[in-house]
């Protein structure tokens, strides 16, 4: 699919990329379209490739980058602060994960879903979707039991 002199060169980028993906796999990925694709789920309305390009120019590797502190990361322009998702992302995919079950607690005692629960978890989905990681459910502990947000129908 090519675009029109009229259109912007990225229109279809992240249709293309995933696509690619899907059809020769992750190994047919250059790193900084590995990296596109895992920002794409972090950043969903946005070019990431000047991004992805520029974690790899600061630290020359996508196992350094993954490796890298948020600290480090942030610096570099347009990454901002997403840790948690970001750190469950590379863990699941250094375990070569194919499911995942989150679980946490809350130190209130209460086991009700928080709405920052709710959007971290779909974030945590969104992110490990491309690279067929399957989250199973959420489990939140307190001192009242626990709450799956699988069985409230919530994921």
């Amino acid at each position: 699919m090519s675009t029109s002199p009229e259109e912007p060169h990225w229109k279809g980028h992240r249709d293309r990329l995933r696509g690619k993906l899907l059809t020769r796999g992750a190994t047919a990925l250059s790193n900084y379209e590995v990296l596109e694709v895992l920002l794409m789920a972090f950043i969903p309305r946005r070019d990431v490739k000047p991004i992805a390009k520029a974690l790899e120019a600061r630290f020359g590797s996508l196992s350094a980058i993954l490796a890298a502190p948020t600290s480090d990361l942030i610096k570099v322009n347009g990454v901002g602060e997403t840790v948690y998702t970001r750190e469950v992302a590379r863990r699941a995919l250094e375990l070569h994960a194919s499911a995942l079950i989150l679980v946490h607690n809350h130190p209130s005692g209460d086991p009700t879903p928080s709405r920052a629960d709710i959007d971290i978890t779909r974030e945590i989905i969104d992110a490990l979707d491309p690279f067929d990681i399957t989250v199973h459910d959420h489990l939140i502990a307190g001192t009242g039991g626990v709450t799956s947000l699988k069985s409230a129908g919530l994921i």
